[in-house]
């Protein structure tokens, strides 16, 4: 069994790489670069369980965690700390996706984001510490590891993470804008081989994905916009409320005032109303939220795929032909393929979700907007119709009051409408797939058509 040695050896930024395995975790396929940074040979690893690499400070959680989301069916990404053939380590952010076969392709970076990396090293540390603890008082490492996922969700919940999914979400995105800033770009090469082209062809399925990149960051504000929306809302509803108690309050003793009052008491009523449409507002703001963060997920992991696409091709444009594993090296390039389809496919289906979530949030805006502008007109009404008579020291404020109140429906109601039009431009964001499909498609029979001459 390898100990850790403490040596620690970096990912180049410009460095990708890739296995596949069972079902169960057994590696089958791998590049060049997972030997490199493994310092294992590519004999060593194929057969051989992938928790070979497993370091043993990284908690039982995060692989439960893992399996859990996969086995639902689901792609996962995670910080991992990973420990080499020599005792030394080396950190990654990967992610794993579910293959049509059952097995499971996982690529890897180097870590782009310090602070996310930083403040989940934190969170490991706590969550492992955890599991020894169980496991001194006698669970075992099933048990333990439930235990930590238990105290990983806490430990999010406690750093402002609604759950782990959100986190892999915005980490993933993160990761890959850092990390395509920072590299040299997609790779290029030049000759007469038909994978040159399968290369070319990679290269525009990239391309066409710089264009999602810039939707990422549109979605990216959308969701800061809908936090930001809900919040100022939620705000000048209570406002609103504890306004209508001091309505309440003025007019309860004083009967002869219920002509003045009455347009009051209707706003008072009607909060309850617009409350009902602000809770299913908001409700409908939580799935889309979810939804944008997911299509964001989806948009990421096919750019990574088709980065890491296309730096393998490169690799066996630059390697020995006459070795024995081209065999491999074209066996892993049709599963990347089809990897990279499903991923379209699935992508296709997550943004057709989005807009069905965007159409909804739309309508309950607008239905929202009218809620609001309803007692918002009461409270015109009342300071057209108010007896000026009456000068009071309480009627005053109430008179102040009743301004305060229309200016926080007026803000309201102009959120409500910023955020719609928002919404209502989102339709732009969906591109056309049937040109991907085609690119993705003759970049695949490119690689079919040379695997099936060498048979």
């Amino acid at each position: 069994m390898v100990e850790p040695t403490g040596a620690l050896h970096v990912v180049p930024v410009d460095e990708l790489f890739f296995s596949t395995t069972d079902a169960k975790g057994i590696i089958d396929l791998s590049n060049s670069v997972f030997t490199r940074m493994s310092r294992y040979s590519r004999e060593q690893l194929r057969g051989a369980p992938h928790n070979l690499i497993r370091h043993p400070e990284m908690p039982g959680a995060a692989f439960k965690v893992m399996w859990d989301t996969l086995q639902s069916g689901e792609p996962f990404a995670a910080y991992v700390r990973n420990l080499a053939a020599d005792g030394s380590e080396y950190r990654v952010f990967a992610t794993i996706t579910p293959l049509a076969d059952g097995g499971y392709l996982s690529v890897r970076s180097r870590p782009c984001d310090d602070s996310l990396y930083s403040a989940v090293s934190d969170i490991y540390a706590v969550v492992r510490k955890a599991e020894r603890e169980a496991m001194a008082a006698g669970k075992n490492r099933r048990e333990a590891a439930e235990i930590g996922v238990g105290v990983l969700v806490d430990t999010l919940h406690g750093a402002g993470i609604a759950t782990y999914e959100s986190f892999q979400n915005a980490a993933l995105v993160s990761e890959v804008a850092l990390r395509e800033a920072r590299a040299d770009g997609f790779p290029v090469r030049s000759g007469e081989s038909a994978l040159v082209s399968a290369l070319d062809k990679a290269r525009a399925v990239y391309e066409h994905f710089s264009s999602w990149m810039s939707t990422q960051e549109i979605l990216s504000q959308m969701a800061t916009d809908i936090a930001q929306t809900v919040k100022r809302v939620d705000e000048d509803m209570a406002y609103m409320a504890e306004v209508g108690q001091k309505f309440t309050l003025y007019g309860a003793d004083r009967p002869e005032l219920a002509s003045l009052t009455m347009p009051l008491t209707v706003w008072v009523q009607m909060q309850g109303i617009v409350g009902g449409y602000m809770d299913s507002l908001s409700a409908k703001l939580d799935e889309l939220t979810l939804n944008v963060s997911r299509t964001q997920f989806r948009i990421a992991l096919s750019r990574l795929h088709i980065y890491m696409y296309g730096h393998f091709v490169a690799e066996v444009l630059d390697f020995d032909e006459d070795d024995d594993s081209t065999y491999d090296q074209f066996r892993a390039l049709v599963m990347l393929g089809e990897a990279l389809q499903d991923d379209i496919r699935t992508l296709r289906t997550q943004t057709a979700r989005t807009a069905t979530f965007m159409q909804a949030v739309r309508d309950y805006v607008r239905q929202v907007a009218e809620a609001v502008a309803i007692p918002r007109q009461l409270l015109s009404l009342w300071e057209t119709t108010a007896d000026m008579t009456v000068r009071d020291s309480l009627g005053s404020e109430l008179a102040a009051t009743v301004a305060g109140a229309k200016n926080r429906a007026d803000s309201s109601l102009r959120e409500l409408e910023h955020f719609g039009n928002s919404v209502d431009k989102s339709d732009e964001l969906y591109s056309e797939f049937s040109e991907l499909d085609d690119l993705l498609g003759d970049m695949c029979e490119i690689v079919n058509a040379i695997v099936r001459s060498r048979r």
